[in-house]
């Protein structure tokens, strides 16, 4: 099986303060042409069945029809998005994490931005991710929130989002 390249890349507004790191898109995104994922307008990191969308819109109170007003969301609100693996295999063909293999990780991207930018807090989607996080830095906070995987089934959806609404940035004038 080929080796799979992130699809989307990281998003990192201007004035990023706040960063959303996961891990890898599903293969319904990484084993698309760039092509197919441009012209799909909704297509961006957290697609398919993943509630993180959802869940975003929600604590906002927007609509997140298109990638354009993701991107609008995450900016307005310096939150930037970023995942741990810039390449990977998958063994089973599977979207689960622990069926990645032969991983390249990101981790250049992550020390460049840090030595660039006034990181405040790191919102990691799990526990799983939150760990490899911690393990690159470990002075850098760090929040593991409930996994947007609509497979996390230990929490429903409203509980995820009191969670992320109780740690969250809603108005910039909270930081």
């Amino acid at each position: 099986m080929d080796l799979e390249h992130h699809p989307f890349g990281s998003f990192l507004p201007e004035n990023v303060q706040f960063l959303v790191v996961g891990t890898f898109p599903g293969r319904q995104f990484s084993q698309r042409t760039s092509a197919e994922n441009a012209a799909d307008t909704l297509a961006f990191s957290y697609g398919g069945r993943n509630q993180f969308w959802r869940i975003m819109a929600a604590l906002y109170g927007v609509e997140l029809r298109t990638r354009d007003e993701k991107k609008a969301l995450m900016t307005q609100h310096n939150i930037g998005l970023i995942d741990l693996v810039k390449a990977c295999r998958r063994k089973k063909n599977s979207n689960l994490d622990s069926d990645l293999t032969d991983i390249e990780w990101n981790k250049a991207e992550f020390d460049a931005l840090f030595a660039q930018k006034d990181i405040k807090n790191v919102f990691c989607t799990g526990k799983a991710v939150a760990q490899i996080f911690q393990k690159w830095y470990p002075y850098q906070p760090c929040v593991a929130l409930p996994s947007p995987s609509p497979l996390y089934a230990a929490m429903r959806f409203d509980e995820k989002l009191a969670f992320y609404k109780s740690v969250f940035p809603t108005q910039l004038s909270n930081y």
